[in-house]
């Protein structure tokens, strides 16, 4: 990370090779290299048998039949081998992390790619599988899903060679860009797989420190004082971590944004009312309304979460909420029957109360991850902020 945010390249051990060392074989890996592998790095000039310890370089040499599961963020890279901040408070650090972090998406599609285009020089009993979700995760947990089929699945009928599932033997998971136009982690399992920006804990210190009146200080040092002295409400109000100086590192970057003469809008500036909609999949919910902008006369208008829950007319919302989504290969749109008779017919579909909806429609949690159809996950909340009680209590 310190050679990506500073536009130039390498990392230790390119650095260490490049400058002649040779590594000591400790663990006798050599002995355990494809032969091909060796023959094509090894030759009477250079000895670079290293290079065949990376799974980039000696894929193509390996003769048994591979099935590959990987994220294509693994998180283990991108924080502890890269040490890429994980609590960035600064708007331009921030959009560097996601660089860095599209450029590691990048990196791992490239190299899977060599799956994709059967690169392996030698013969093999049947063609490899690859599973590689678009995932911010150090490996992928069983739940983890691509179009609705988990890895387990797959890899038992790819072994066995029993053809059930052919079509999801490479899957290398592709949701193109964001509005941002970056291509950064996107499967629907967003609780374990995606990055927010800025990261809780930052989201959780902001939000705490300004309730306290910390970011009104007149200067940087003062809000620190403000902060130290009010670390109880800020670790009541989330602003925690292990180790605490992880805290205090976001704390005096958050105090210094704030007061910095260059910044934009201070980080105590108001939030927008405006809350934004959701996707169509929330469209049968019958819990959630799909926008709420309040009056001039609104008494919950932009105020703070302390003062918010003050109000018995208001009602503060977090970022998130959780509802029950249908998977994205079972989406139907049951509303478009009027009579028991074909809803009833539709397996997604339930007729109740004269009306035709999604089975997955207002379920809670234990019978949404009970249902098949369904999954239970995080989606914008549009009663974000501080909305009167009446329309989201």
């Amino acid at each position: 990370y310190a050679n990506f945010s500073a536009g130039t390249h390498g990392n230790d051990e390119y650095v260490l090779f490049q400058s002649g060392v040779q590594p000591v074989d400790l663990w006798k890996m050599r002995d355990e290299m494809p032969a091909n592998c060796l023959d094509h790095f090894v030759n009477d000039t250079h000895d670079l048998w290293w290079a065949c310890w990376s799974m980039h370089n000696a894929y193509k040499y390996i003769e048994v039949p591979l099935f590959n599961i990987h994220s294509q963020f693994d998180t283990h890279v991108i924080y502890s081998q890269g040490e890429m901040p994980k609590h960035a408070v600064n708007p331009a650090e921030l959009h560097t992390n996601k660089k860095y972090i599209e450029m590691m998406g990048e990196a791992h599609r490239r190299s899977f790619q060599q799956i994709l285009d059967d690169a392996p020089v030698v013969t093999k009993l049947h063609p490899d599988g690859v599973f590689a979700s678009s995932c911010a995760t150090h490996g992928n947990s069983v739940g983890i899903e691509i179009d609705g089929t988990n890895w387990l699945e797959i890899v038992g009928d790819w072994f066995f060679q029993r053809g059930r599932l052919t079509e999801h033997y490479r899957q290398v998971e592709d949701c193109g860009t964001d509005p941002d136009g970056l291509a950064l982690p996107c499967n629907a399992d967003e609780d374990r797989c995606r990055i927010s920006f800025p990261s809780p804990l930052v989201e959780a210190c902001k939000e705490a420190i300004d309730d306290t009146g910390c970011l009104n200080e007149k200067n940087e040092q003062k809000c620190l004082q403000c902060a130290q002295k009010n670390s109880k409400q800020l670790k009541d109000g989330g602003c925690t971590s292990t180790p605490m100086s992880i805290v205090q590192t976001v704390v005096k970057d958050i105090c210094k944004l704030n007061y910095k003469v260059t910044a934009a809008p201070s980080l105590s500036s108001s939030k927008p009312s405006s809350t934004p909609s959701l996707s169509r999949s929330l469209s049968s919910s019958p819990s959630l309304s799909h926008s709420f902008v309040p009056s001039l006369k609104d008494p919950c208008v932009d105020l703070r979460k302390g003062k918010c829950n003050k109000k018995n007319e208001c009602v503060y919302g977090k970022k998130q909420v959780k509802v029950c989504l249908e998977k994205e290969r079972w989406e139907h749109d049951c509303s478009q029957y009027t009579k028991k008779n074909p809803c009833g017919e539709i397996d997604v579909c339930k007729f109740k109360n004269g009306k035709c909806s999604h089975r997955c429609a207002g379920l809670k949690k234990l019978k949404c991850e009970e249902e098949r159809f369904c999954m239970y996950r995080k989606v914008p909340n549009p009663c974000l902020g501080c909305q009167l009680a009446a329309k989201c209590g």
